[in-house]
């Protein structure tokens, strides 16, 4: 339990009472409000991170709050659960169409309740978590930038391949956040040198951080060896156990891709030497073949500007 605050709106005061203490007793931290006009100067001084928001309410009903809760850049990440008697699909709609993140009929089934909340709280925490990776990731962008622009111009297309790759695997939202703070990540650890000690002090600067253990896998391996542990051992690309892609080999083969890339001067050269740089099955592995098709969809795009298609 996370102690999260929910702010209970309901002109029943006896319902409002009740699922109050419940709430309390599932370990939320509630309020209570009885009247639509009560909520928005709530919402500043309690700031909820859910509200169980009955739709008829006097002064103000629950559609009307639940829009101006979502359009207001200030209270659009609170979750809205909606309760209300009515049960036709247009008002459920029209609870959705005004952002509401669920809607649930009375009488309520308070088994079903719990578990709708916990589904919903902990939705919120993986976009926070998401929003924090992004803030992450452009505070040690911006850092590398000041720190050395010859470094930053090497990590932008590092992070530019990482994240198409992920978005090509289909990967999670999250996941995609991650390997994207990971990109990043793999450029600023070289501000502390080439050899593999920095790795330590990487660590070290990370450690506040509570994805500091996650980020780990994306500094182990150094410089131009990124490629010999990716699809083999501890690092295999693929595993097979979750039946999905790992996210540090994605950034470790765009890293070497862009490395070979500057070199040769030549992408498609670079693609060539990466794939005799790996081990014979790299033809199976999904983020080689993903990184092709990203190349094409910049090649078609290229001459689409050119005119030439």
């Amino acid at each position: 339990m996370y102690g999260e605050k929910i702010l209970v709106v309901d002109d029943n005061i006896e319902n409002c009472n009740m699922m109050a203490d419940l709430l309390d007793q599932w370990g939320y931290r509630v309020k209570e409000a009885h009247q639509g006009k009560e909520v928005l100067p709530l919402l500043k001084q309690f700031r909820p991170d859910l509200l169980l928001l009955d739709v008829m309410l006097p002064g103000m009903n629950g559609f009307e709050i639940c829009k101006r809760i979502k359009q207001s850049p200030e209270t659009e990440n609170i979750a809205v659960i909606m309760l209300t008697v009515l049960d036709e699909a247009e008002d459920r709609a029209r609870g959705l169409s005004v952002g509401a993140d669920l809607f649930i009929s009375r009488p309520v089934n308070y088994k079903e309740l719990r578990r709708q909340i916990e589904f919903v709280l902990a939705k919120k925490r993986k976009v926070m978590e998401m929003e924090s990776a992004g803030s992450v990731r452009d505070f040690f962008l911006n850092l590398i930038q000041r720190l050395s622009p010859e470094l930053f111009r090497q990590t932008l297309p590092v992070l530019h391949y990482s994240g198409n790759i992920a978005k090509l695997l289909d990967m999670s939202k999250d996941m995609i956040a991650m390997i994207e703070l990971g990109a990043v990540l793999h450029g600023f650890s070289y501000l502390f040198g080439a050899d593999i000690s920095r790795l330590q002090t990487v660590r070290e600067v990370l450690q506040p951080l509570r994805v500091a253990e996650s980020l780990t896998a994306y500094l182990d391996v150094p410089g131009r060896n990124v490629c010999e542990t990716c699809f083999s051992g501890a690092y295999g690309c693929w595993n097979a156990a979750m039946g999905s892609v790992e996210g540090a080999p994605v950034v470790r083969l765009s890293s070497r891709f862009c490395e070979l890339a500057e070199e040769l001067g030549d992408k498609q050269a670079a693609y060539r030497q990466l794939s005799g740089e790996l081990s014979p099955n790299v033809q199976d592995c999904p983020i080689y073949t993903a990184l092709a098709q990203v190349l094409d969809d910049e090649a078609f795009v290229q001459k689409l500007k050119a005119g030439d298609l």
